[in-house]
């Protein structure tokens, strides 16, 4: 079975929406656009998700189980 490709665009999401917070009930709903911010990914030698250099996105991670 061939290993599918994904083909990445590097402009800025800038003024986008990537995610929301609400209050629901005692706690909040976090509602993600992105899911691979939530991993480590590595693609033919391409890093994106937590293990991309350079970003926030462990740090984000924590703060939205918080």
């Amino acid at each position: 079975m061939p290993v599918p490709t994904f083909e990445t665009d590097d402009r800025s999401a800038a003024g986008h929406c990537q995610g929301l917070a609400l209050r629901h009930g005692k706690g909040r709903v976090v509602v993600l656009a992105e899911a691979a911010m939530l991993s480590a990914q590595e693609e033919k030698g391409h890093k994106f998700g937590m293990n991309a250099p350079g970003n926030d996105n462990r740090q984000f991670t924590l703060n939205v189980v918080r």
